[in-house]
Parts: C-alpha cells; sequence; structure tokens
C-alpha cells in the first residue's frame, strides 16, 4: 500500500445452504500467516478470529434456506445484463478486493425481461459486483476488468475483453474479513458453489500525518509490526547541516526529500542497534531513526534481501525502466546521493537509507538500486548525503 497482500483460503464449503461449515487460512502474499483477523458472515452474524496459524473456521445455521436464483446476470466488461422473472427494485454496487466501494448503480425498479445496465469502474482491475433485487444480494459477480491502455494493440485487448465474463451466483451470505478494524475482503458464499476459493487481497494500511514542526504531510503505511513513512524525509532543519536537495534544485526536494549526513540525521544522539532505535534524530514527533535492526526487519517481511528491492522500489521514476512492483505501499524512490566533493549521483538509478546505527567509524544503510531486485546492507562514510525514512514510535 504499492503494496501487502493476503490470501484468504477457504479450505471446506459444504451442506450449504441450511447448514454452513466454514474454515480457511490467513497468509500475506510473502506467506506468512496473520493472527487476529476478524471473520464473519454478514447475514447469520457467526464471526470468529485467526489463531495464531492463520486458521479459522465457522459454523452456523442461520443461513436463509431460501432459494435466492431469481435472477439471471452475467458482467460484460462494460455492464451488467441482467434477466428478471418478475418486475423488481434493483441496485448494483462494485467492490475492489479491500471492499471499498468503487461504483454504484442506484435502485430502480425494472420489469421482467432482459436489462442492459452500463457500468464503468475507473481504477480497479478486479471487482466484485454485487446485484441486489427486492433488497436481497442475489448475485455477485467477480471480474477481471480490462483497460484498453493494459493492452498491446486493440486486437489483443478484444481477445482480452472476452476473458472477462462472469457467471451468475445465487449468494447465501458473504464473508467478511477485517485486519486492524478495516473491511479487507469480501467473499460471497454460494449455493451453486461450494469449491475452494483463493482471492489476493491488499491489506496495506495507508494514511497521511502532518508534520508538526513545518506542516508538512506525509504518507505513511502499517506494515506487520512497523510504521513506515511511504516518502522521504524532507524537513530542513536550523542550521547549516540541514541537508541538501539532489543537484542543489529545489524541485528534487519536492519529490524526493532532502539528502543528508549521518550526523545530521541523528541530531547529536547515539549509535543504536535496539529495534525500536529509540532514536527520534530529525524525524517528526511521534517518530524515530529506523536501525539497521529495523530494516531487517522490514527485509525479512518484504521476501528477505534477495527480492525486496522489487516489492519495496515504487512502480515508476526508476531508470531504465527497471521500476519496482511497490506491492506494500512503501514505494522507494531513486533521490541519489551526495557524495566526496560535494557531487551528487545515481538520480532515478538508486535509493540509499541511513539506518541509525554505526559500524565502526562508518554507519549502515540500505540501497535500492535500478538494476537489481534485491536491497543491499551496506556501510558507508558518514559524510554522503542519503535519504531518510522515519518509523512512527
Amino acid at each position: 500500500m504499492k503494496r501487502s497482500f493476503v490470501l484468504l483460503t477457504l479450505l471446506a464449503l459444504s451442506s450449504l445452504p441450511c447448514f454452513a461449515a466454514v474454515s480457511g487460512t490467513v497468509t500475506d502474499l510473502a506467506g506468512h500467516r496473520l493472527t487476529d483477523v476478524y471473520v464473519s458472515l454478514a447475514l447469520a452474524g457467526t464471526n470468529t478470529r485467526s489463531d495464531t496459524t492463520g486458521a479459522w473456521s465457522l459454523v452456523t445455521t442461520e443461513i436463509d434456506a431460501r432459494n435466492l436464483a431469481t435472477s439471471q446476470a452475467r458482467w460484460t466488461g462494460k455492464a451488467v445484463e441482467l434477466t428478471l422473472r418478475e418486475p423488481s427494485m434493483v441496485s448494483v454496487e462494485a467492490y475492489d478486493l479491500k471492499g471499498s466501494l468503487q461504483g454504484r448503480l442506484p435502485s430502480a425498479r425494472l420489469g421482467a425481461g432482459s436489462h442492459h445496465l452500463p457500468m464503468a469502474l475507473p481504477g480497479t482491475e478486479m471487482a466484485w459486483l454485487r446485484v441486489t433485487v427486492n433488497g436481497r444480494p442475489e448475485t455477485i459477480l467477480a471480474g477481471t476488468v480490462v483497460r484498453i491502455g493494459h493492452a498491446r494493440s486493440l486486437q489483443s485487448a478484444r481477445s482480452l475483453q472476452q476473458t472477462i465474463a462472469a457467471r451468475s451466483q445465487g449468494i447465501v451470505d458473504t464473508l467478511l474479513f477485517q485486519w486492524r478494524w478495516q473491511v479487507v475482503a469480501r467473499i460471497a458464499l454460494a449455493n451453486l458453489d461450494t469449491s475452494g476459493m483463493v482471492t489476493p487481497i491488499d491489506t496495506s494500511l495507508t494514511g497521511i500525518f502532518t508534520d508538526s514542526r513545518d506542516k508538512q504531510p506525509y504518507k505513511y503505511v502499517k506494515l506487520q509490526s512497523q510504521t513506515w513513512m511511504a516518502q522521504n524525509l524532507n524537513y530542513q532543519s536550523a542550521g547549516a547541516d540541514s541537508g541538501w536537495c539532489y543537484g542543489n534544485i529545489s524541485a528534487n526536494c519536492d519529490t524526493y526529500g532532502r539528502l543528508y549526513t549521518w550526523s545530521a540525521v541523528m541530531a547529536g544522539a547515539a549509535s543504536s542497534t535496539s529495534n525500536p532505535s529509540g532514536v527520534r534524530g530529525i524525524c517528526p514527533f511521534g517518530w524515530h531513526v529506523p536501525s539497521d535492526a529495523e530494516w531487517t526487519t522490514l527485509m525479512g517481511f518484504t521476501g528477505g534481501p534477495g527480492y525486496a528491492g522489487a516489492q519495496l522500489k515504487s512502480k515508476t521514476g526508476w531508470s531504465p525502466n527497471d521500476n519496482g512492483l511497490d506491492l506494500y505501499g512503501f514505494t522507494g524512490l531513486p533521490g541519489g546521493f551526495r557524495g566526496y566533493a560535494e557531487t551528487f549521483g545515481g538520480l532515478g538509478n538508486g535509493g540509499d537509507f541511513w539506518s541509525a546505527t554505526e559500524n565502526a567509524s562508518n554507519a549502515w544503510w540500505r540501497s535500492l538500486d535500478a538494476n537489481y531486485p534485491n536491497m543491499s546492507r551496506m556501510d558507508k562514510d558518514k559524510i554522503f548525503g542519503f535519504s531518510l525514512r522515519c518509523v512512527e514510535d
């Protein structure tokens, strides 16, 4: 969040619609099992939480046994095509895989027969379309929305469009998954589909905070036990050692933040190997300079040093066209560095970040590189100018 994901594996769906026994495992894309994910059935009200292994299970007899398949609907990529057996009040809602509303067709009374309901889904590549007929959610359509800009040619775009029609499902209930108090997934339980499901869900939690010192806003992203700034610090402190804009061009500070020496980052604090470091340095109030150990934790969460770079690098700005996946919303930027003799280098090709941990006369830092998927750990002379990402206390 760009971003982290959850794999929601439904291991068993049995004896629907009057009785439901549902179980599964919650993990993220890197394979970490997630504890304390709140799982509930929207209509039945039954709920549970995932345990220390990510496992959960629900059993309920509160499923409505009525035959809900009173309509036939399909998604064409541009519209919902709906056939009604009788005049009905109909509405359509589209959700992304985090459960956020992406679009809605207002409720309207439609006559019996076939209907073509145009609907746009901006910025979404996968969606759950919920068709509600006479007050009950009777159909969810899952379909990939293909945008022409992603295809290499109009012909290939047309062939892709043919793959996105989705079949109608009669719903008996909807599973809701909440991660850190936010609904991150809505999974339909269908009386016509009791097979296991695997659904990728983005669980990165992002937001914006304001540095009280200079009123600059910063994005942040929560990654398991850590909350990282999703932008490089751009704070200009008083005094001579206040950092530099790359190439002494102020516009580069707006994009990449400032480049600081290690001494400027630490603001007089001693080196720390703790996790968390406890070193505020020049970070905003409530935030601190990450130790070498905290960087190691982040790299472990994102697949280890050999793969962390590809997952943490931003999706744009890296050359030559070697952008990252930004799976977790960290948005690692190629802000370059300031080296010896007041020279600058690496803009667009590298992103370098200080830690709060010394190594003899040098200090540890982490590096992203345009040409490699890894994230390097090295020590460097403290007079170099590198970027800084702060971590919330």
